[in-house]
Protein backbone atom coordinates (compact mmCIF):
# COMPACT_ATOMS: atom_id res chain seq x y z
CA UNK A 1 0.00 0.00 0.00
CA UNK A 2 2.88 2.38 0.78
CA UNK A 3 4.35 1.95 -2.72
CA UNK A 4 1.02 2.83 -4.30
CA UNK A 5 0.72 5.91 -2.08
CA UNK A 6 4.24 7.05 -3.07
CA UNK A 7 3.43 6.50 -6.75
CA UNK A 8 0.24 8.54 -6.51
CA UNK A 9 2.06 11.33 -4.69
CA UNK A 10 4.80 11.52 -7.34
CA UNK A 11 2.26 11.40 -10.14
CA UNK A 12 0.23 14.18 -8.53
CA UNK A 13 3.35 16.27 -7.95
CA UNK A 14 4.38 15.84 -11.58
CA UNK A 15 0.87 16.74 -12.76
CA UNK A 16 1.07 19.99 -10.79
CA UNK A 17 4.51 20.76 -12.24
CA UNK A 18 3.25 20.06 -15.77
CA UNK A 19 0.36 22.48 -15.35
CA UNK A 20 2.56 25.15 -13.76
CA UNK A 21 5.33 24.98 -16.38
CA UNK A 22 3.24 24.05 -19.43
CA UNK A 23 5.00 20.72 -19.99
CA UNK A 24 3.38 18.45 -22.58
CA UNK A 25 5.59 15.35 -22.20
CA UNK A 26 4.71 12.43 -19.88
CA UNK A 27 6.84 11.48 -16.87
CA UNK A 28 8.04 8.38 -18.74
CA UNK A 29 9.77 10.66 -21.27
CA UNK A 30 11.84 12.38 -18.57
CA UNK A 31 12.83 9.07 -16.99
CA UNK A 32 13.98 7.69 -20.34
CA UNK A 33 15.78 10.89 -21.33
CA UNK A 34 17.55 11.11 -17.97
CA UNK A 35 18.81 7.54 -18.30
CA UNK A 36 20.11 8.28 -21.80
CA UNK A 37 21.84 11.46 -20.61
CA UNK A 38 23.53 9.55 -17.79
CA UNK A 39 24.66 6.77 -20.09
CA UNK A 40 26.18 9.19 -22.61
CA UNK A 41 27.97 11.28 -19.96
CA UNK A 42 31.70 10.51 -19.76
CA UNK A 43 31.80 11.05 -15.98
CA UNK A 44 28.59 9.28 -15.01
CA UNK A 45 28.22 6.52 -17.61
CA UNK A 46 26.85 3.36 -16.02
CA UNK A 47 24.80 5.22 -13.41
CA UNK A 48 21.60 4.82 -15.41
CA UNK A 49 21.00 1.42 -13.76
CA UNK A 50 21.03 3.05 -10.33
CA UNK A 51 18.86 5.92 -11.55
CA UNK A 52 16.26 3.57 -13.03
CA UNK A 53 16.06 1.68 -9.74
CA UNK A 54 17.13 -1.71 -11.07
CA UNK A 55 18.09 -4.37 -8.55
CA UNK A 56 21.80 -4.75 -7.75
CA UNK A 57 23.41 -7.25 -10.11
CA UNK A 58 26.32 -8.57 -8.04
CA UNK A 59 26.87 -9.85 -4.52
CA UNK A 60 29.08 -6.84 -3.86
CA UNK A 61 26.35 -4.39 -4.87
CA UNK A 62 23.73 -6.23 -2.80
CA UNK A 63 25.70 -6.77 0.40
CA UNK A 64 28.85 -4.71 0.65
CA UNK A 65 28.39 -1.34 -1.01
CA UNK A 66 25.86 1.44 -0.70
CA UNK A 67 24.55 3.58 -3.52
CA UNK A 68 26.15 7.04 -3.41
CA UNK A 69 22.99 9.17 -3.41
CA UNK A 70 24.92 12.44 -3.21
CA UNK A 71 26.85 11.64 -6.40
CA UNK A 72 23.69 10.50 -8.19
CA UNK A 73 22.05 13.83 -7.35
CA UNK A 74 25.11 15.62 -8.72
CA UNK A 75 24.98 13.53 -11.89
CA UNK A 76 21.36 14.41 -12.50
CA UNK A 77 22.07 18.11 -12.14
CA UNK A 78 19.25 20.55 -12.45
CA UNK A 79 16.10 20.62 -14.56
CA UNK A 80 17.77 23.23 -16.77
CA UNK A 81 19.13 20.52 -19.08
CA UNK A 82 15.54 19.85 -20.13
CA UNK A 83 14.87 23.52 -20.80
CA UNK A 84 12.64 23.93 -17.74
CA UNK A 85 13.15 27.09 -15.75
Amino acid sequence: MLERTLFLTRRDDFSKLKRKKGIKKPLKFFRKTSANLLRSNKDYGGWEVLFLGHAPATVEERNYTQAPQKLLNEALGSAMQYGIE
